[in-house]
């Protein structure tokens, strides 16, 4: 169930990405508009997924999640940039291909890093 609301935030989360990176990818170079596309759909995508998919609240305790999020995400953009470079800008694929495509890839990681690493169940004292 979790992994399924975790889809549904990044539905979401997608749409934010792509929505951003086509405002911006005629404005400046594809890899600065889909960082930037990226970066911004992390955040809605931590403030989404905090609560609605890891049961988490957003208090004190937030901060240091976030961070540990950020760190999983830039990884994730690496592999998004990488795949949407290579798809769209070498391979000539249209855009929401190479999105769609990347934005698998860095789902995929992203659900199993912060799953392991970021959300770990906490053992009791």
């Amino acid at each position: 169930m979790r992994f399924a609301r975790y889809v549904l935030v990044g539905l979401a989360a997608f749409a934010i990405d792509y929505g951003v990176l086509v405002l911006l990818a005629g404005r400046m170079p594809l890899v600065a508009a889909n960082t930037i596309a990226f970066l911004v759909a992390n955040a809605a995508n931590f403030l989404m997924a905090h609560g609605f998919v890891f049961g988490r609240s957003l208090d004190r305790s937030a901060a240091p999640e976030y961070a540990g999020v950020l760190v999983v995400s830039l990884v994730g953009l690496a592999l998004n940039d990488a795949v949407v470079w290579v798809a769209a800008g070498l391979a000539g694929w249209p855009l929401i291909v190479a999105k769609v495509l990347a934005t698998g890839v860095a789902m995929g990681w992203n659900y199993a890093a912060r799953a392991t690493w970021v959300y770990r169940e906490r053992s009791a004292p």
